[in-house]
């Protein structure tokens, strides 16, 4: 399985329309294509408090990531504004 993660949690992105087109492609050539969507995320594990420590709502998404034969990382670049 290879795992897509979106690295963005803003709503209508560009990092997820790149995702989608490259979802698209690797759906083409390759099975079975699992999306993690940053957006979907329960937003508790995006608090400061987190950071250093196990949230048990992650580990749903660090199982799937751990089965993968491949990541592909789709993130967002700071433009600086």
């Amino acid at each position: 399985m290879i795992t897509v993660i979106a690295g963005s949690d803003r709503k209508d992105s560009y990092t997820l329309k790149v995702t989608n087109l490259a979802l698209n492609f690797l759906k083409k050539i390759y099975s079975p294509i699992q999306l993690i969507d940053l957006q979907q995320f329960p937003h508790e594990l995006f608090r400061p408090e987190n950071y250093g420590n196990q949230n048990p709502q992650f580990k749903p998404y660090q199982d799937l990531i751990l089965k993968s034969h491949g990541i592909l990382l789709i993130i967002p670049e700071y433009n600086g504004s």
